[in-house]
């Protein structure tokens, strides 16, 4: 692959996908006048040639200045043959090295990635240098429905619970919160009053728990936040045989490991079953203080 700088005209540049969907109005801005008083210290990267037209690599938001600014010609690295999963993953490592991309965004090209090109999300750990768990979960935030205010603000550089820092909500909140809405089917606003309220207040995956079974039996979601204080998550580990478990199960009418768990604490708990429940990971039941 060679690689050579040139001066290349503007219009002849094509944009396909970006691995961010927004631009910050205030950082372009600010480059704009950068731009116009050092002029470019770094050139942007595309591949092809001047006949055929060129494809951008990397360098959006400086392209996107220079149009701002009306020039005509930019600065350019040209490559030759980059492949269209080479540009997603050199275009979304520079954005991920600038650290100015959502957890959401990233979950859009690894979908791309996923869905589009026929890469596991093994292949597309590698590619990126990250956890394979780390793909899963971007994946998974691009599809929930999150309020547009609060996009930007889920991170993976803070823990479940601990998401005062700056306002920021961790990512396993936030997945949490999109499990809820699926599971009871809550309206956008009841969505924006979570959010708000996981904002603001440390909210543990085990207090959204208990907020959910809350809700299942029927409270509105600003008495839930209130009587949650009332409630506590415990653990239950129960060591049993496998054939002896399999048995109870099907007596129980138990779906899984983590419902068994909740049957069996009911059956000796006389509480609000809608608060006796497992956690997805294990056995951590609700129980009121």
């Amino acid at each position: 692959m060679t690689r050579k700088v040139e001066k290349i005209e503007i219009s002849k540049i094509e944009v396909l996908e970006n691995s961010r969907a927004s631009m910050n109005k205030d950082e372009l801005s600010s480059l704009m006048g950068s731009i116009e008083g050092q002029g470019l210290i770094s050139p942007i990267e595309v591949t092809g040639n001047n006949q055929s037209g060129y494809v951008l690599v990397c360098g959006r938001r400086r392209l996107e200045a220079y149009k701002k600014l009306d020039y005509e010609f930019i600065e350019a690295f040209v490559k030759e043959d980059v492949s269209a999963i080479d540009y997603l993953v050199r275009n979304l490592t520079e954005n991920i090295q600038r650290k100015d991309i959502s957890v959401m965004e990233k979950g859009r090209v690894f979908y791309k990635l996923h869905e589009t090109h026929n890469m596991s999300f093994s292949e597309i750990a590698a590619k990126m240098h990250i956890s394979v768990n780390l793909v899963k979960n971007a994946i998974e935030m691009h599809n929930l429905s999150i309020p547009e205010e609060y996009r930007s603000k889920i991170t993976t550089m803070v823990q479940a619970g601990k998401n005062t820092k700056k306002g920021m909500i961790a990512v396993a909140t936030a997945l949490r919160i999109g499990h809820m809405k699926k599971e009871f089917g809550l309206s956008p606003r009841i969505i924006k009053d979570i959010y708000k309220h996981v904002q603001k207040e440390e909210t543990s995956i085990a207090k959204l728990r208990v907020i959910a079974g809350l809700l299942r039996g029927g409270m509105d979601i600003k008495k839930a936040i209130e009587e949650s204080e009332k409630y506590v998550c415990i653990r239950l580990d129960m060591p049993m045989n496998k054939e002896e478990l399999e048995k109870e199960m099907k007596r129980l009418g138990a779906t899984s490991k983590q419902n068994f768990c909740a049957k069996v604490f009911y059956d000796g708990y006389k509480g609000n079953h809608n608060l006796v429940t497992a956690d997805t990971f294990g056995n951590k039941v609700v129980i009121k203080k």
